[in-house]
């Protein structure tokens, strides 16, 4: 991710051992990258990626990203929506499709349902491009999401588990490539 990507998403990192945890702020938190999950003016969590171990992600307590959209905020009228699992796969979508979409994270394939109250801003965007990840939960949750409506259809990054990994391997122009190919 670019600095710029990295500031706006207001990412951050707590320094130390994956299996270890910080006070911050009269608050418990694993050590890893920070992910706060902004939508409306509101605070709603902030979850942490671990660099190693499982759980790999786990939320701060006091928060609750059940019924958010991560990058709601950042859904753009006019524009398609592409509907990732991860946080990071909508960061990196964003990134290398400025222009031509708009990218937004369940946060997880468990999260199946998307809550009503972000309705009004999908019904503003012309198409849902559902990319969950490429294993059984992640098309179960696509197939699932792309049921809502009749301008969602389920799409794959041919060849890669998710987004992030096809950047990985192909780089920015490839992705960006691919988005315009989706679009069209």
């Amino acid at each position: 991710l670019s600095a710029a990507t990295i500031a706006g998403a207001g990412l951050g990192y707590i320094p130390g051992d994956y299996r270890a945890w910080r006070a911050v702020a009269g608050l418990r938190v694993p050590c890893g990258i920070t992910i706060p999950w902004l939508a409306e003016g509101a605070l709603w969590g902030v979850k942490v990626r671990r660099s190693a171990g499982e759980p790999r992600y786990q939320q701060v307590s006091g928060g609750n990203v059940s019924g958010c959209l991560y990058r709601a905020d950042g859904i753009v009228p006019g524009l398609p929506l592409l509907l990732t699992e991860g946080e990071f796969d909508a960061l990196t979508a964003q990134q290398a499709g400025v222009g031509l979409i708009s990218a937004a994270a369940t946060g997880s394939a468990a999260n199946r349902r998307i809550s009503a109250r972000w309705f009004g801003r999908l019904m503003a965007v012309p198409s849902i491009l559902v990319c969950m990840d490429d294993d059984e939960a992640g098309r179960a949750a696509a197939e699932q999401m792309a049921g809502l409506t009749r301008a969602a259809r389920c799409v794959r990054v041919a060849g890669d588990k998710d987004v992030n990994a096809f950047y990985q391997r192909a780089g920015h122009e490839a992705v960006r490539g691919w988005l315009r190919a989706l679009v069209r």
